[in-house]
């Protein structure tokens, strides 16, 4: 029996997914969605990410609920969601599915977090090499989405102030993102910068998804310049403090490097 066809797109967060849900919402052929199912995805992340022994089933067959009135219609299925990026290698296995990683300059995506609140509160954990127990945080699938280093790893990131923690995330995602796309081939997967998005580029991906003709030019540029789900006012990194600036630089050196990021401007000493 074939596999079901669809598409994700996936990434730490504030790196464009909302821009790609919405650019393809504009194909009449895609039926795209932002996010779908929140408690379902990140609660399939939290077990990922903490190597529980849970069952897959579940977490794929509201997925399958999800995608039935598209492919009903003849219509293709995408979801564009950050909570999907651990859960990569399980759709892959499940679905005849193409991936797209949209990637964004860590000082962006740590000045958005810090914005959003993330790490504000220490996590409350006594044994480092169990799964955390929930901690306090608006909603709850917002505990279940937002990594947590255990073992070994859990007492430095502690120390750390929130800008390195944010590093330690950006990378460790970007990294299994990648890591997974290894073994898919670039057949299944594309990793797209937002700051490289352009007309071209959509095009190509959206050929890449499967749309049906290439949005006008003047409305995917409009699109992109709108910066939809954009934050006002972020921190800098002239309010980082030096030790920020070290942890920062320490934890995305090398995922950078691979995505072909200049690491160079969040050096402390271009913003003393």
């Amino acid at each position: 029996m074939a596999k079901v066809k669809a598409s994700f797109a996936v990434g730490t967060g504030r790196c464009g997914t909302t821009l790609m849900a919405r650019l393809m919402q504009m194909h009449d052929n895609i039926d795209s969605f932002h996010e779908l199912n929140p408690l379902n995805e990140t609660f399939h992340r939290y077990c990922r990410w903490n190597e529980l022994p849970v069952d897959d089933a579940g977490f794929l067959y509201q997925k399958d609920l999800e995608m039935k009135a598209s492919h009903e219609a003849g219509r293709l299925f995408f979801e564009s969601s950050a909570y999907l990026s651990l859960s990569v290698e399980t759709l892959a296995r499940h679905y005849d599915a193409q991936f797209v990683l949209m990637v964004r300059h860590p000082e962006q995506v740590i000045n958005s977090y810090l914005k959003k609140g993330w790490y504000l509160a220490p996590p409350v954990i006594d044994n480092p090499d169990l799964a955390p127990g929930f901690q306090p945080t608006a909603e709850f699938h917002h505990f279940l989405g937002r990594p947590i280093p255990h073992k070994s790893e859990l007492e430095e990131w502690r120390a750390m102030g929130r800008p390195g923690k944010l590093a330690w995330y950006w990378a460790t995602l970007n990294a299994s993102v990648l890591g997974a796309f290894q073994s898919l081939g670039p057949e299944r997967c594309r990793v797209q910068k937002l700051e490289d998005l352009s007309h071209d580029s959509y095009s190509d991906l959206a050929a890449f998804l499967g749309a049906d003709s290439p949005l006008p030019k003047a409305d995917v540029t409009q699109l992109i310049e709108s910066k939809p789900n954009a934050f006002s006012n972020l921190p800098t990194t002239g309010q980082w403090t030096a030790t920020d600036h070290q942890e920062v630089l320490r934890h995305v050196g090398p995922v950078a490097d691979a995505l072909g990021y200049d690491t160079a401007q969040l050096s402390e000493a271009r913003h003393a």
